[in-house]
């Protein structure tokens, strides 16, 4: 991954391996419903450039290579519980309009990678780039009001301004949410807690409350 991907000229051009979209009007479609539409005429003049990258975990140093070192560069690794993430795997692996193909244990090893990823980083001495936790649970499951002050005290840590428009877009975020739980009620239990727990190495719950103490959210 280099800084030419996110240039006006290439982030806006979807190819093959970039993500989950087939061009940039499918991403325009989805970011539609949270706020502010992306256009590629903004990006020439957008200061601050972020993106989701679900697996950047596997290799956080990438960033202290090539043109990233001359760059400000901040990494947000969101933490979350493991019965969470196992549950949502065997769910979506459970649906059959889902291509998902990842059962619950896959997503324990790579709850577990995830990690230890995190903990590496926060205990390195050379990474240069900022590294911040941020707990999935602070941020979503204290209502509407905590998930704004959360956001807002994350927006201004990374650099932004928080303006009235972030507010607009973080509210709809947190409606999706609202909609995702109620499914997530909705759904049957494919998996117990116990058959969870069976999957998790000693150690490792330990290794996540060491994320959760050092998490600036």
């Amino acid at each position: 991954m280099n800084t030419d991907l996110f240039s006006a000229q290439r982030f806006p051009e979807i190819r093959g391996g970039d993500c989950g979209y087939s061009s940039f009007e499918k991403m325009h479609e989805y970011s539609i419903h949270y706020g502010k539409p992306i256009n590629p005429s903004d990006i020439a003049s957008t200061p601050i450039v972020g993106d989701k990258i679900t697996q950047l975990y596997n290799n956080f140093d990438v960033f202290e290579q090539g043109d990233w070192v001359k760059n400000n560069v901040t990494i947000v690794q969101i933490i979350r519980n493991v019965f969470d993430v196992a549950r949502s795997y065997e769910a979506r692996n459970n649906d059959p309009n889902d291509a998902w193909i990842f059962s619950y244990t896959e997503g324990i090893k790579e709850w577990i990678h995830a990690i230890e990823c995190g903990l590496r980083a926060v205990e390195s001495n050379t990474l240069q780039a900022k590294f911040v936790i941020v707990n999935y649970e602070n941020l979503f499951e204290y209502g509407e009001e905590q998930f704004l002050l959360c956001s807002k005290k994350l927006i201004e840590y990374i650099g932004l301004n928080s303006a009235q428009s972030f507010e607009d877009g973080l509210k709809k975020i947190y409606q999706h949410y609202e909609a995702v739980i109620q499914r997530r009620i909705a759904r049957p239990i494919f998996v117990t807690s116990e058959k969870i727990i069976s999957q998790i190495p000693e150690g490792a719950l330990t290794k996540y409350k060491k994320l959760q103490e050092v998490a600036y959210i």
